[in-house]
């Protein structure tokens, strides 16, 4: 179930982050603009392993740069 004011109501995408085509591909899908971000999805404990600053956000209304370390293994992730 998802709840709160970023929740999507049943509509969320799952998709590999190891695809670098995955966000053209997913924006063609929900026909959305290539600026658009997704959500990555990692364990809460892991989190601060992947993002700067990360903590915890239970209604995805944060956004967390991926650590530079991490981010070839994420080649999905929208460019900076």
């Amino acid at each position: 179930m998802e709840f709160g004011p970023r929740a999507l109501g049943s509509r969320s995408i799952l998709a590999s982050p190891i695809s670098p085509a995955m966000q053209q591909r997913l924006n063609e899908v929900k026909d959305r603009k290539d600026f658009r971000p997704v959500a990555p999805v990692v364990l809460e404990e892991e989190a601060g392993n992947w993002f700067k600053n990360a903590s915890y956000s239970s209604f995805m209304l944060f956004i967390y740069d991926v650590k530079p370390e991490k981010a070839d293994q994420i080649p999905a992730r929208a460019p900076h």
